[in-house]
C-alpha cells in the first residue's frame, strides 16, 4: 500500500479571524487618529450663565448678553457652562443657548419628565427624562427630541467637544454639535452591551457582537462584526 500523501508545510492561509483583526486594526487606528486630534479640536470657553433676580443672564465672549426671564413660581435647579454652551435646568423647562446662535432655546417639560438629567459638553448638551432624550446642538443653536418608547431606558450616557452617545435597552444613539440629526442603531434581540467611550470627534460602543463607531464627520455610524 502506498504511503499517505505529505502533509502541506506553509503558512496557513488568512481566513475569517483574519480579516476580522485586520478590519478591527482598521477601525481602532481610525479612533486613535482622532483621539490624537483631540488637542487640536479643544474648544475655549466663550460663553457664561448667570441668575440674576428672575432672569438667566448668558454672557457671550465676555461682551454680549442674552437674557430670558423665568416663569412665574419657576425654579431654577442647575446653571452649566462650557466651550460654546451654557445652559439651565428648571423644575420646568430645560433652556440652552449657543455661543454663536440665535438665542436660548427651550423645552418645556411634560408631566412624565420626572427628574432629568442634565451632561454638557463643550459644544453640545443632552437632558435624559424616563420619556426622551433632548439634544442641543451649539452650530444651528437648537434643541432637538429623541422620543424613548414605552419601558425603553438609557443605560449609558457620555459627551465630549463635539459628539454624545446614549445607550438604551434596545439602541444606540449618536448625536453631533453640527446637526440636530439623530444617528441610531438598533440592537439585536441576544446583543448585550458592553462600554461606551467617546473622544473629542468619536463615540465608540462595544457590544457582544460589535464594534460600533460613530464620527463627526461622517453623521453616522460604522460597525465592524466579531
Amino acid at each position: 500500500m502506498a504511503p499517505p500523501p505529505p502533509t502541506p508545510s506553509g503558512p496557513a492561509r488568512p481566513g475569517r479571524n483574519a480579516s476580522l483583526v485586520a478590519a478591527l486594526l482598521i477601525v481602532l487606528l481610525g479612533i486613535a487618529a482622532s483621539q490624537g486630534a483631540d488637542a487640536a479640536t479643544a474648544t475655549l470657553d466663550s460663553i457664561d450663565v448667570q441668575q440674576i433676580d428672575r432672569e438667566l443672564v448668558g454672557i457671550r465672549d465676555g461682551a454680549s448678553s442674552v437674557r430670558v426671564r423665568l416663569l412665574k413660581r419657576e425654579r431654577v435647579r442647575w446653571l452649566g457652562a462650557r466651550g460654546t454652551v451654557a445652559v439651565a435646568l428648571t423644575d420646568r423647562r430645560f433652556l440652552a443657548l449657543s455661543s454663536t446662535g440665535p438665542g436660548w432655546q427651550e423645552y418645556r417639560f411634560a408631566r412624565e419628565d420626572e427628574e432629568p438629567a442634565v451632561h454638557l459638553g463643550a459644544n453640545l448638551a443632552l437632558c435624559l427624562t424616563p420619556k426622551r432624550v433632548l439634544h442641543f446642538a451649539s452650530g444651528p443653536g437648537l434643541i432637538a427630541e429623541t422620543g424613548l418608547s414605552p419601558g425603553e431606558r438609557v443605560v449609558s450616557v457620555d459627551v465630549d467637544e463635539h459628539v454624545a452617545s446614549a445607550v438604551t435597552g434596545r439602541r444606540v444613539l449618536g448625536f453631533s454639535s453640527g446637526a440636530t440629526h439623530t444617528s441610531e442603531r438598533s440592537l439585536f434581540v441576544q446583543e448585550v452591551f458592553e462600554s461606551l467611550t467617546t473622544s473629542a470627534l468619536t463615540a465608540t460602543v462595544r457590544t457582544s457582537q460589535r464594534l460600533l463607531v460613530y464620527k463627526q464627520s461622517g453623521g453616522g455610524w460604522l460597525e465592524e462584526r466579531f
